[in-house]
């Protein structure tokens, strides 16, 4: 009689084994596309500030530069997710200076993408996120020279 029962004690813990992991897998489903980093992806267009600028010094020898700045709201880029890729199109771009965010490699063209730092790098508190970068180049530079796009979705 006991050998009988052995398959229908092992059939049932199969089936409450499986049934638990089909459960668990579920729900971890449902938490993970409920995450508002993959249902609220979004794109923002920032809109630069040239906060500062200075035309080429010729006795000198100091090119021209610019002190620009732009905020995105708080939160679009952080803990790894998402970035802001700028476009510096000023004539003879020489030198580019983020103060507060971490640079991608630099391809050689004129973009350049930027990750947000952390607060415990000296990154931003709660708040508006803003952003300054210093330019030298040939050519004054223009409120038209910079252009940025940020997203939220790519995770780092």
């Amino acid at each position: 009689m006991i050998p009988s029962m052995i398959p229908s004690i092992s059939l049932k813990l199969k089936n409450h084994t499986k049934n638990t992991l089909s459960s668990i897998f579920w729900y971890k489903l449902i938490l993970l596309l409920s995450s508002s980093k993959l249902t609220h992806s979004m794109t923002y267009e920032a809109v630069p500030n040239l906060a500062n600028r200075w035309p080429k010094n010729e006795n000198s020898g100091i090119a021209a530069g610019g002190i620009w700045e732009f905020s995105i709201p708080e939160g679009m880029i952080e803990l790894g997710n998402g970035s802001c890729r700028l476009e510096i199109t000023t004539p003879g771009q020489s030198f580019v200076h983020f103060f507060n965010a971490h640079v991608s490699v630099f391809d050689g063209a004129s973009s350049y993408e930027i990750f947000s730092m952390e607060e415990w790098e000296g990154g931003f508190m709660r708040g508006e996120m803003k952003f300054d970068f210093l330019t030298f180049s040939e050519a004054e530079p223009n409120v038209g020279d910079v252009t940025i796009s940020c997203q939220n979705d790519t995770v780092r």
